[in-house]
């Protein structure tokens, strides 16, 4: 792959060649392969004038903004070629999160060219697209690449006169009087095949003020296929292909100063049984959600949740722990607290605590403490609650997450 130039960061070129692709004759080339996206043109008379202007304001050119970091884990173009969820079709373009920072999708595109008076194909063009999106865990900036690949062309054109267009446009969300941000590259199907990929940087300038500053947008990538140079072609509107909601914050408690996650992607805390540093913890935390029986506080139909929501509040998260600590003495008596420490799950920075929780859950005790070694409970709630996933994820003030025990049945 040549470099788009923009990002530092390798994309594998060896795709799965689309049906579109594969196909071994005019004919063949203008069925569009399955859940492909169609756009549709017709050659009108030969002296028909230019289309009128639809008013848009022209595109600007991406900007030269290099990463500060590419992000952990970030989706490659095999894994997005092989995950189902990321193949996007027309009324299904939400692509795969691979986690907050990075997401994906795929799919065909197809262009259809009929004479208006007796319906023949004239000409088609096909291609595979795939589009990464890379958030930034240190910088209010989100980075994407799309890739053309496979552009196969047919029928009575002259091609290098022709455009296949690329179209990124981030929005507001909710959108106030169309604060919208475009970014386009339009080149011939021979220019493409030299140079296949195309990428575009978004940021969210601070304001003054300080605060939090987070900010919703939608970034929507549109395709289309052009003829400028024959006016007597007319084809239909941009065709959006893949679409993904985006957050821009401020919150320095999430770790860094700033940064730019997707905010749908799920968000799943896992906590491993067979792993002796926290192994403690997972059985606690599995006894508390399929064993609360075996739990304390102990009462009859007692539930604990897996979904929690984090909080970012100081004094209800110290007294959600001096809470369960008391409980644990209630429990266990005293033990060493250099050796030992109470666990509690809810966590004490979740609203599902041991203070909080009952709080908005009608004075139900949907908690557990249990006395498990010390430095288990420090891993899983500093390095790993802490660290790795609030830090890492820039998880903020109410957002939701689920917590799974792996390796314990």
């Amino acid at each position: 792959m040549k470099s788009a130039g923009l990002l530092s960061i390798a994309i594998v070129t060896a795709l799965v060649l689309p049906l579109s692709a594969q196909r071994a004759n005019a004919d063949a080339t203008a069925v569009p392969p399955p859940g492909a996206f169609v756009q549709s043109g017709v050659r009108l008379a030969s002296d028909t004038p230019p289309p009128a202007s639809t008013g848009r304001s022209q595109p600007k050119v991406a900007p030269t903004a290099p990463r500060l970091a590419p992000p952990p884990d970030a989706p490659t173009v095999d894994e997005c070629l092989a995950e189902p969820d990321a193949h996007v079709t027309p009324g299904d373009t939400g692509g795969w999160y691979k986690n907050r920072l990075g997401w994906c999708a795929w799919g065909d595109f197809f262009a259809i060219g009929r004479d208006a008076g007796t319906g023949e194909i004239i000409a088609t063009v096909s291609f595979q697209f795939v589009v990464i999106g890379y958030g930034n865990n240190g910088a209010r900036q989100f980075d994407y690449i799309v890739q053309l690949d496979h552009i196969v062309t047919d029928g009575r054109l002259p091609w290098e006169t022709t455009f296949l267009e690329t179209e990124f446009e981030e929005c507001k969300d909710p959108q106030p009087s169309n604060v919208c941000t475009r970014y386009t590259r339009q080149a011939s199907p021979p220019d493409w095949r030299l140079t296949n990929n195309y990428a575009v940087t978004f940021m969210s300038a601070e304001t003054a003020g300080g605060g939090y500053q987070i900010e919703g947008h939608v970034s929507v990538l549109t395709l289309s296929f052009s003829t400028p140079a024959n006016p007597e072609w007319q084809w239909q509107d941009n065709v959006s292909v893949a679409a993904t909601p985006e957050r821009y914050d401020s919150a320095a408690y999430s770790g860094r100063a700033r940064g730019a996650v997707f905010p749908t992607a799920p968000l799943v805390f896992h906590v491993d049984g067979n792993d002796p540093q926290q192994d403690e913890s997972a059985r606690h935390i599995w006894d508390a959600i399929h064993r609360p029986y075996l739990t304390f506080p102990s009462w009859p139909a007692k539930s604990v949740p897996s979904r929690l929501t984090r909080m970012y509040n100081a004094a209800d998260d110290d007294a959600n722990r001096e809470k369960s600590r008391a409980q644990c003495r209630i429990f266990y008596g005293t033990y060493d607290g250099n050796l030992q420490n109470c666990d509690e799950y809810p966590f004490a920075s979740t609203y599902e605590g041991s203070v909080t929780g009952p709080r908005s859950n009608g004075n139900l005790e949907r908690y557990s403490v249990r006395v498990i070694d010390a430095k288990d409970n420090q891993y899983v709630g500093q390095a790993r609650l802490q660290i790795a996933f609030y830090h890492t994820w820039r998880i903020l003030d109410k957002e939701k997450f689920d917590v799974v025990v792996d390796g314990i049945s």
